[in-house]
């Protein structure tokens, strides 16, 4: 199993350029940013004393992992706490590969979206899926994606919570409807934080917690990672 686990490093003063976010796994997947501070998020607290990255729009900002070996697993657990800041477009605060419409094997956390309030993405080796959810309260999300490409319908194939309630029927606007994702392993590729590759879809807004597992996490496992990271915002 792997785990990884984001927290703030490199940085001592509030308002500072995050050149590095430390993987805690032990594996080294730290997250960089590009020598170019306009491109950097900046360390920032919150209201409530919660450190936290922010994210911008304009200039769209980003970090990124080197590649992150997941083809031993068809299934992760995807677990991000945020605070959209600016939803005047959709944002991508979170994307293993660089497009994960495009590339098998990766997947998407949007927010906003650009249908619903947030939306996950899944790709395995023939279809990219989308489940579109609505968030009626503004404020902090902890968004958790249980994802499955070994499973043959969609529903099992990704699986969407917010704020520690599992998504499920009219929550969910299907994109496209009852199409599996196909099947295969997760990829090879890096993990982009605060926009896509390229700098584009960025999110605005802070992250204050990412944790990626190369399993399917249980229902014990789910709440403790979901309360690991509402600690966080809190």
């Amino acid at each position: 199993m792997v785990w990884r686990w984001w927290f703030i490093n490199y940085v001592s003063t509030v308002g500072q350029f995050v050149g590095k976010w430390l993987d805690k796994s032990g594996n080294g997947n730290h997250a960089v940013a590009s020598a170019n501070d306009a491109t950097r998020p900046i360390y920032q607290i919150d209201a409530e004393g919660n450190p936290n990255v922010t994210f911008t729009k304009s200039p769209a900002t980003q970090l990124f992992t080197p590649a992150i070996n997941l083809t031993a697993t068809a299934q992760v657990t995807a677990c991000i706490g945020i605070h959209v800041t600016d939803s005047s477009s959709a944002g991508i605060p979170l994307e293993f590969s660089p497009d994960a419409t495009a590339n098998n094997g990766a997947f998407l956390f949007g927010a906003p979206s650009a249908v619903n309030d947030h939306s996950l993405y899944v790709r395995g080796t023939t279809t990219s899926i989308r489940a579109a959810i609505s968030n009626v309260v503004d404020g902090d999300d902890i968004f958790t994606g249980l994802l499955d490409i070994s499973q043959t319908v969609s529903s099992s194939q990704l699986i969407p919570r917010l704020n520690f309630v599992q998504i499920t029927g009219s929550g969910i606007t299907w994109t496209p409807n009852n199409t599996p994702t196909g099947t295969g392993t997760f990829g090879n590729h890096t993990l982009y934080i605060g926009s896509r590759n390229g700098l584009t879809t960025p999110f605005g807004g802070k992250i204050y917690q990412i944790i990626v597992r190369g399993a399917l996490s249980t229902t014990t496992q789910v709440y403790q990672i979901e309360t690991f990271t509402d600690a966080k915002l809190d």
